[in-house]
């Protein structure tokens, strides 16, 4: 299908409609929402652009922009040394994902001042981290300076909470709380599905400009295993 209006186009293929749950032969079909995004996206004034990160060895986010392109926003592969982006209004979010090595110093300002947007904030950075992510300390710094800590861990739950009843295969729960600057609160349509994921410490819920608000969370009854050892049993410590 091919939607345009003027210069914009947006092409969806057979394969961007449905989607196979390939243990239960289910299929989930989105003719409607990808039309509605099509549509919305060659008749929408400001289309939101979203960069993903290059050039740090990141991966396994090919998945993901297309979901974020399929919903009506322009996403770009973004290298911060080599190809001097000049961030404008329309640049929304930077994607980070899985990083393998470290961000420079230069690097870390030109995230720190896209945020900042000159003081008047309103632009976003998702980042994403696996179990097994390698040090990272320029990157991790700048996070703390958001109340955002990793620790070298996999969350294990207990089987009410899980998939399939493995214990690292975490559904964590939405928070009811309003998140804060937007006046509206999540409603989940479909469980979260995590597995493997890392803990991560709140340092503060407000410290100068910045404010930190967890959306999701594991169960009262999660733990934690240290990833040198995870392979040795889920099992919870008694310490």
């Amino acid at each position: 299908m091919v939607i345009n209006n003027g210069d914009r186009v947006r092409v969806f293929n057979v394969s961007d409609y449905f989607t196979a749950d390939q243990e239960t032969g289910s299929m989930y079909i989105y003719v409607e929402e990808r039309l509605a995004a099509g549509i919305l996206y060659v008749t929408k004034e400001n289309i939101p652009v979203v960069h993903f990160l290059t050039g740090h060895g990141e991966e396994g986010y090919t998945n993901l922009m297309n979901s974020i392109a399929n919903n009506g926003a322009d996403v770009e592969e973004t290298n911060l040394l080599t190809d001097n982006p000049k961030f404008e209004g329309n640049d929304k979010v930077l994607v980070i994902c899985n990083p393998t090595r470290d961000y420079s110093e230069s690097e870390i300002r030109l995230i720190e001042d896209f945020l900042s947007n000159d003081n008047q904030y309103g632009k976003n950075l998702m980042y994403f981290s696996s179990a097994d992510s390698h040090e990272l300390p320029n990157l991790e710094a700048m996070l703390a300076t958001w109340g955002i800590e990793y620790a070298d861990d996999i969350v294990l739950e207990s089987e009410d909470n899980t998939y399939q009843n493995l214990p690292n295969q975490v559904v964590p729960s939405f928070t009811t709380e309003e998140i804060m600057n937007t006046g509206s609160t999540i409603t989940a349509i479909q469980p979260l599905y995590a597995p493997n994921a890392r803990s991560i410490k709140a340092l503060f819920e407000e410290s100068n400009v910045y404010k930190t608000q967890p959306v999701i969370s594991t169960s009262k009854d999660s733990y934690s295993r240290d990833v040198s050892v995870i392979n040795q049993t889920f099992d919870k410590l008694d310490t």
